[in-house]
């Protein structure tokens, strides 16, 4: 970016002669052939000066006590000074920002600092910085959707940053920490582990910040150590020794460790969910020597710059603060959400209440020993009492499945009917009983009374029965209107929020994400919308294929699964491999798969069921390997490289049928309103998040096929064009593998 050289230690001593710098300089560089920068002892003092060779001027740049002075090796250090020291030159691009506020800071941060470290100067990722930055200043809600190629998360971090430097610079103004939520921990381990550390020791080269980036990882309860849980199970192990002689050396192993963040170990997750935090008691003897207890109180007081946690973290902490309960996360009062299109499932789960089968059961068999003295016969007969009302309430509602399938059926909205509500009320009374009988109060009665009371409230709440893979039920809610319930919990609460994702608009507006996430209340002029396109050359690096001899798509139909799994066959064959095959239903999957599986034996074939969890792990680490795939592999799954250079969408990815889903439809006049208003939307945004696993950096090639005939010829076909151009369109097999033989190199095409 800028060029550094030594030749003109005969300008300084001409400089010298004609008394227009100091006798006793000593010349050290000069920066791109203007700027000469030499130092000399002066008041007892090391000083550094900064020459403009053009207009004649020269600047202290730096003042070093008992004459020290730099070693060649940190001239760079030296460099910021300079560039602040000539800003009366006019040339913006030598402004230092510290004086100028935010968006000189972000110019500064990515035009000068960052491409000495090897990073390009994308004017998309400076817009998108400052858009966030906007947000954050102007208080503003923020929606800022960001392509991938981008570089949205430092985009962000740097417009963190930017706000904390601007505000410090503001008389009585605290400055709480930025918090980052995120989807998942990988994102979250992503930032704490790798990028805030790399930019933390950037920024301080540059002596943009004095010292180094404070940021920390929260989570919840369930990922913390719990000594009198840990106590607790290991004494109901060992009133059976020898049939639970496989945990109990297990879990004493694990002890020896001395742990507290649970997610550093390996372990079952059974195990996990017996010795965590979550559930514990707030009333417990060894509160005051809990370290769980301790950690929240420092982390409520240390000084913090940045706080990552993910969405159900956050929104758990906001909740939690509105019933005046303690949080994990401080104050904060900006707010990035990162990956900001799952926020509404989150807040669905957060907001809404669900209650297993055997969920009160497992709580009771916990608490079988808890009794106070005296009152143990009392104590034990209530138990049986609420293992009763339990079965009954369970009987109820698997009557309303019924045997035929005529009744109401699983995954519909139901209104629960005066027996099950009496049932309802009446296991709330005696577990309150049940928990004044304890020799200490128990969280986990208070958890679930309070889910129970959820559903007492039928009015705010759409409730359902569903059925895990096991056969078991689960009695759930979630706020009517989940919209509400955001902008009154979230977005109108007096802190600024600034949105991001790569996939928010449906290639046309944010009209539909506004409205779905409670942002439509919000009024426009307190709402700054922004699309980065992704800078990645599609159209010589990509091909799109799509078929218009594939009949109607019908999951039932043999002759439609046939076409399917025999055009997935010679994609795969075109591309040698190294494919990902998208569903959206796990029986489609299957049934394509058996016909596909026995034709592809040269390649290695990785099947992603439900309870298959590693199989995308084993895909990226194959060669050629192809998976059949549904659930997360739509999104947020990076396969960089040729592992993945194909992917084929077998249908397009409407909204699959589900109790909010059903609900929605009543919103609506007619099944044709909905489709348009709701369910293309939607479909468009997971389309566009399925079609993004496939380049996911600037290297990248491959091939998108949608073997869906709606794609072209159906209402919204127009729709789907606008998200599609940008991808070269081939028709055959043969153009597919003329493509691949001119982007791919000869290793590709080796077994």
């Amino acid at each position: 970016m800028f060029e550094i050289t030594f030749n003109d230690r005969e300008k300084l001593s001409e400089l010298i002669k004609e008394r227009k710098v100091y006798p006793k300089s000593k010349y050290d560089f000069t920066l791109e052939n203007r700027f000469l920068v030499y130092h000399c002892p002066l008041r007892q003092r090391m000083v550094y000066i900064s020459f403009d060779l053009k207009t004649g001027y020269g600047s202290e740049i730096l003042s070093l006590k008992n004459d020290k002075q730099l070693s060649i090796h940190n001239f760079q250090k030296l460099l910021p000074l300079v560039l602040y020291s000539i800003k009366y030159t006019g040339d913006k691009r030598y402004l230092m920002a510290h004086s100028q506020g935010g968006y000189m800071i972000i110019e500064y941060v990515f035009k000068i600092v960052l491409p000495e470290y090897g990073y390009r100067v994308r004017s998309e990722q400076i817009k998108l910085c400052k858009s966030i930055f906007d947000g954050f200043i102007k208080k503003k809600v923020g929606i800022c959707e960001a392509e991938v190629g981008t570089g949205k998360t430092l985009a962000f971090l740097v417009a963190a940053l930017a706000i904390k430097i601007a505000k410090r610079g503001e008389r009585n103004v605290g400055v709480s920490p930025i918090t980052i939520s995120t989807s998942n921990i990988e994102l979250q381990r992503s930032l704490i582990e790798k990028d805030i550390p790399q930019l933390s020791k950037m920024l301080k080269d540059f002596n943009v910040i004095y010292s180094g980036i404070n940021a920390v990882l929260r989570k919840g309860r369930d990922h913390y150590f719990c000594e009198r849980r840990y106590n607790d199970f290991i004494a109901s192990l060992n009133s059976h020794p020898r049939k639970n002689k496989d945990l109990i050396e297990e879990i004493n192993k694990f002890k020896l460790c001395k742990p507290f963040d649970l997610d550093k170990y390996e372990m079952r997750s059974y195990l996990k969910t017996r010795i965590c935090v979550h559930g514990c008691n707030s009333k417990c003897e060894f509160k005051k020597a809990c370290r769980y207890n301790r950690f929240i109180e420092i982390s409520k007081y240390g000084f913090l710059d940045i706080q990552v946690t993910n969405h159900n973290q956050y929104l758990m902490d906001l909740k939690m603060r509105m019933s005046k309960d303690q949080g994990v996360l401080q104050k904060s009062d900006f707010v990035i959400i990162d990956e900001a299109h799952k926020l509404r499932e989150t807040a669905q789960d957060i907001f809404g209440s669900q209650l297993a089968e055997n969920e009160i059961s497992g709580y009771l068999e916990s608490v079988k020993d808890a009794s106070k003295r005296g009152y143990e016969k009392e104590y034990r007969s209530l138990i049986r009492s609420i293992k009763m009302t339990e079965t009954s309430l369970v009987n109820e509602l698997k009557s309303r499945i019924g045997d035929s399938g005529d009744e109401e059926s699983v995954d519909s909205i139901i209104t629960l009917n005066r027996q099950e509500e009496k049932l309802i009320s009446r296991i709330i009374m005696q577990l309150s009983e049940l928990s004044n009988l304890q020799n200490s109060n128990s969280d986990s009665a208070m958890n679930i009374i309070e889910k129970l009371k959820s559903f007492e409230n039928q009015n705010e709440f759409l409730v359902w029965i569903s059925k895990d893979e096991y056969g078991l039920l689960s009695l759930n809610c979630t706020p009517s209107n989940i919209g509400d319930v955001l902008y009154k919990n979230v977005w109108d609460r007096g802190i600024h929020h600034v949105l991001t994702s790569g996939t928010m608009s449906d290639g046309e507006s944010f009209n539909f994400f506004e409205k779905l996430n409670g942002l439509n209340y919000i009024s426009d002029s307190k709402k700054i919308k922004h699309c980065s396109v992704s800078p990645f050359d599609y159209k010589n690096h990509t091909r799109l294929y799509i078929p218009d001899d594939i009949p109607m798509p019908e999951n039932d139909s043999e002759e439609y699964i046939t076409a399917v799994a025999k055009r997935v066959v010679e994609l795969i064959h075109a591309t040698h491999g190294h494919t990902a095959v998208l569903f959206t239903s796990y029986k489609l999957l299957g049934n394509v798969y058996e016909i596909v599986a026995p034709q592809i034996k040269e390649y290695e074939i990785f099947l992603m069921a439900k309870n298959n969890k590693t199989a995308i792990a084993e895909f990226k680490k194959s060669k050629n390997g192809v998976l059949f795939a549904s659930g997360s592999m739509w999104e947020g799954v990076d396969c960089i490289g040729d592992s993945l250079s194909s992917v084929i969408i077998v249908r397009l990815p409407f909204p699959i049928r589900s109790a909010i889903m059903e609900n929605k439809k009543k919103e609506f006049a007619n099944t044709p309103q909905f489709v348009k208003e709701y369910a293309v939307p939607e479909m468009i945004i997971k389309l566009r998040q399925g079609i993004g696993r496939l380049i996911r950096c600037e290297t990248d090639t491959g091939l998108i096929s949608i073997l869906d005939s709606r794609t072209l010829n159906s209402s919204y076909s127009k729709k789907l064009e606008n998200v599609l151009s940008k991808y070269p369109r081939v028709n055959s097999i043969e153009e597919i593998e003329d493509f691949f033989k001119k982007v791919k190199p000869e290793k590709y095409f080796e077994d």
